[in-house]
Order: structure tokens, then C-alpha cells, then sequence
């Protein structure tokens, strides 16, 4: 097992390596920005963030942030040290010792694969939502539309650098430029209608409740940050390869931080802690509407799509390129560093990758495709798994009234799927009263019917919206009782 010993210049990049001088430092800097997803990220993540730490959001982010841009700036002096395609994999190999090169090599290939089967599936519901969000929790189209994204990340990454980096420079401009006017946009908004009053502290240790929190803290914002050394994979290709990469993921940091920073402060001052539990996997779309009511949210959803999808290519390029040096070095086979002539790109890698990647993303898909088989239309009276119906409580197979049937399930509650669901008047549609059996039934007055049939709720004064760690309620919001209210993303219903 050996890694490279260095020289003063990268490997040659001749028909048989990868193309030399074809990347600038501003291509080094989008991709920086691109691999760690901002947009994405903000969306998916700030709930979680909030929920650990409450308003020491922006410390976590600030205490973190300092020490990944060490760790960019050191990146910086060990690609001055040598150029190499394999980044992590190459100087921890050199540095302390070659099998934990491999290690550092293999960790990176295989986090980075887990991460293209989890990012595929929010590539294709987010996109599905943008268009038609009833379709939203269809698991058939949501892992078509994310394997077609998939699949097309996968073509550019063959087609060659060049083409990946005009390809990235369109989805991160776009998506840069919808966050940064969004954030200004925030800061405009909070100056006059905020929630809570801005606070210095937010950037101190007083809000982490002790060690414990900040803790907390900390590891949910170094996920925020995970992504930006896709630049350092890239050095070999570019133009002054000893220093453009390190100045790029310098610089990448830095604009993702600021990034962060504005729009956790902005979640702080603009919505309620209630608002943001609500909607923990629409945060970043509730905040877009809260600062331009109407086509705000939407903006923000195709900010999402982009970075979804563009990070989607930045991890390719990452895990290829590392599997590129370890192949080029004898510790994986060498098929992996065949190159495709005329694009000069390891494209057995990609291919390699893309049918692991893929393979796993749609097995895994439909293995969890039955998300609840005990889910069941009963009636009071009935029986369930063999046994009597029991009275008076609300848990799977209890008893309710006759004139209430109760989807049961796994923990009792009514859940939904990711997707948005429409509730239905109960006397809007054909069919009998009673029991709902399928979608559009009607059911008896004092019920309601929630879309795909496959929950029924009792009268809306007697719901609430909860998240899955509030079974009891408690800290759920009444429904409103308007047939036609969209019930948020990630939310389960619970019967009192």
C-alpha cells in the first residue's frame, strides 16, 4: 500500500490524466460553495439547529466556523505541499502514515456515497412539489424524478471538467443570487417585523445551557459546513493548481458562513418557536413567505432544487476524484483510473459510483415503501391484530365512537408521508355515509377526510398538528377546519 511521494508539480495531465489548466479560482470558489449546498442545507437544517440550541443558532455557527476555516487554510498550505487529485486521501497518506491514507480515502468514498443516495430523494420531491405538490409523496415518481437528476449529474461528470464547471457556475449562480436577495429581503423585513428583538448574545455562550448544549450545537453546524473541500479534489485541474484550489475553499467558507449566519438570525427574528417545529422541513419556504408573501416561498423551493441537484455533482466529483489517486497509486484497482479520452475524466469511477449510488437509492426507496403496513380503517367495536378494539383511548386498535373510524398504525397516530394533503369536506364527495374506505368518501358530518385515503380525522376542533416527538399534542397547533388548508411537510395527526 503506497501513497504518492510528491514532487514540486501535480502528475502529468497528458491524454492518459486528468486535463491540467482548465479551472480558474472563481470556477474553484462555486465549487467550493456548491459542494457544501447552502440553500439545502439552510432548509433541512435549521429546525434542527434551533430545536438543540434555541437563539445560540448563530454561535454554534460562529464557534464551528472558526475552526473549519483553520482546517480550509490548512488545506490550503498542504495542496502548496502537492497537488493531488486524491486531497485527504494523499496527505494524510504522506503526512502521518499510508494506511490511514487509505482509511481517510475510504471514509470519504463511502460517507460521500451514503450522502448521493440521501441527497437523490430530496432532488426528486422537491422538484415534484415545485410543480405538482399533491404528487409529493408518490414513491414512484419521487425516485424517477430524483434518479433522472441523478443520471444527469452523472452525464456532466462524464462530458469533463469544463462541462461540470459551466454546468455548476448556471445552478450555484442562480441559487446564490435567490439567497443573497432573500437576505437582504430579511434583513429588511426584520427591522420592522420581527418576533423577537435581536440579540448580541446570540453570538455568546449564554444561550447553549452548558456544555452539553453547545455540544449539541456543534455537531449539528459542522454539518453545515460539510462539502467545500470538493475544491481540493480539483487542483490537479486547475490553472496554478499549488494555490488556486486552497484561496477557493478559503473563500468558500467564508461566503457559506455569512450565508448561515444571516438566514439562522433571520429565522430567529421572524418566526415563532412553534412556527419553526411545524415546519422543520420547510423552514427556509415559511421564512420566504414571511418576507415576501406570495412568490417567496417558491423561489426559495427552486433555491433547494438547485443546490439538491448541484451538490449532487460536486459529490461525484469529489468521490471520483479520490478514487481516481487511490486507483493511480496501486491501493484499488486500476480500472477505477481509466481515463475517457478526449474528456479526461476517470469515467469507469463515475460509471463504478453511479451504479452503486443508484442501486441503492431505489432498493432503499422501495424496501421502506410500506411505511406503515398496520395502517387500517376500524370502528369502534372492531378488532385489530387478533384482539378486541379496548375503549377509551387513542392508541392503535383503541376504541373511539361509532361516528369516528380512526386510521390505526404504528404508535396509534395518523401519519402521513412527506407531501402536502388537503383536507376534504365530508359531505364534498359521493358515496355512503360511514366508514371512509377510500379516497373521497364521505364520511359521517363531524369528520374529515385527509387526501390519498389514508387517515380520517375526527371534527377539526378535536386534532391537532404535531411533529413525530409530540405524540401527545401538546405542542401542536389546532387545524382550522377549512377544507382546502394544506397540512405542512413532516407533520403527524394525533387524536386527543
Amino acid at each position: 500500500m503506497t501513497t504518492s511521494t510528491g514532487t514540486d508539480s501535480p502528475p502529468a495531465a497528458a491524454e492518459t490524466g486528468l486535463r491540467a489548466n482548465v479551472l480558474g479560482l472563481f470556477d474553484s470558489i462555486v465549487m467550493a460553495v456548491a459542494g457544501s449546498a447552502p440553500a439545502y442545507t439552510i432548509a433541512g437544517s435549521t429546525a434542527v439547529l434551533i430545536g438543540a440550541v434555541a437563539f445560540a443558532g448563530p454561535a454554534a455557527l460562529l464557534w464551528c466556523g472558526i475552526p473549519m476555516l483553520g482546517i480550509a487554510w490548512a488545506f490550503a498550505y498542504l495542496n502548496r505541499l502537492e497537488a493531488n487529485a486524491g486531497a485527504t486521501y494523499a496527505w494524510v497518506g504522506r503526512v502521518l502514515h499510508p494506511a490511514l491514507g487509505f482509511m481517510a480515502g475510504w471514509a470519504l468514498v463511502v460517507s460521500a456515497t451514503i450522502f448521493m443516495v440521501a441527497g437523490s430523494l430530496p432532488a426528486g420531491s422537491v422538484t415534484i412539489d415545485l410543480f405538482s405538490p399533491s404528487s409529493a409523496n408518490n414513491t414512484g415518481l419521487v425516485t424517477a424524478v430524483g434518479a433522472v437528476w441523478f443520471l444527469v449529474m452523472v452525464g456532466l461528470v462524464i462530458m469533463g471538467v469544463r462541462v461540470t464547471a459551466r454546468a455548476q457556475w448556471i445552478m450555484s449562480g442562480i441559487e446564490i443570487a435567490i439567497l443573497v436577495l432573500f437576505a437582504i429581503l430579511a434583513i429588511i423585513h426584520s427591522a420592522s417585523h420581527s418576533v423577537t428583538a435581536f440579540s448580541w448574545s446570540w453570538f455568546g455562550f449564554s444561550h447553549f445551557n452548558g456544555m452539553a448544549g453547545f455540544a449539541a450545537g456543534g455537531l449539528v453546524a459542522a454539518f453545515y459546513y460539510w462539502g467545500w473541500d470538493v475544491a481540493s479534489n480539483l487542483n490537479e485541474e486547475m490553472k496554478d493548481s499549488k494555490r488556486t484550489a486552497g484561496i477557493g475553499g478559503i473563500v468558500g467558507v467564508l461566503i457559506v458562513f455569512a450565508l448561515y449566519e444571516i438566514f439562522t438570525v433571520a429565522t430567529n427574528l421572524a418566526m415563532p418557536a412553534k412556527t419553526i417545529q411545524n415546519n422543520a422541513g420547510d423552514v427556509l419556504a415559511v421564512l420566504g413567505q414571511e418576507v415576501w408573501h406570495g412568490p417567496g416561498g417558491k423561489l426559495l423551493v427552486i433555491a433547494v432544487m438547485l443546490s439538491t441537484i448541484a451538490t449532487l455533482e460536486t459529490t461525484l466529483i469529489q468521490v471520483t476524484r479520490t478514487l481516481y489517486a487511490m486507483s493511480r497509486e496501486r491501493t484499488l484497482p486500476g480500472f477505477l483510473g481509466s481515463i475517457l479520452r478526449g474528456r479526461q475524466t476517470p469515467w469507469l469511477a463515475t460509471i463504478a459510483v453511479a451504479v452503486v449510488s443508484l442501486g441503492l437509492f431505489i432498493g432503499s426507496n422501495y424496501i421502506g415503501c410500506h411505511r406503515h403496513p398496520d395502517l387500517r380503517l376500524l370502528r369502534a367495536g372492531g378488532s385489530h391484530r387478533g384482539g378486541r378494539v379496548p375503549e377509551g383511548a387513542v392508541r392503535v386498535g383503541q376504541e373511539l365512537p361509532d361516528d369516528r373510524p380512526v386510521a390505526a398504525g404504528r404508535g396509534g397516530v395518523h401519519v402521513l408521508d412527506p407531501g402536502r394533503v388537503r383536507l376534504v369536506e365530508p359531505r364534498r364527495r359521493g358515496g355512503e355515509l360511514g366508514r371512509a374506505r377510500r379516497t373521497g368518501d364521505r364520511l359521517h358530518p363531524a369528520g374529515h377526510l385527509l387526501g390519498d385515503g389514508q387517515s380520517v380525522l375526527p371534527p377539526a376542533a378535536d386534532a391537532r398538528l404535531g411533529r413525530s416527538r409530540d405524540r401527545d399534542g401538546s405542542r401542536g397547533r389546532r387545524l382550522t377546519g377549512n377544507p382546502d388548508d394544506r397540512v405542512p411537510r413532516r407533520l403527524i395527526f394525533l387524536v386527543p
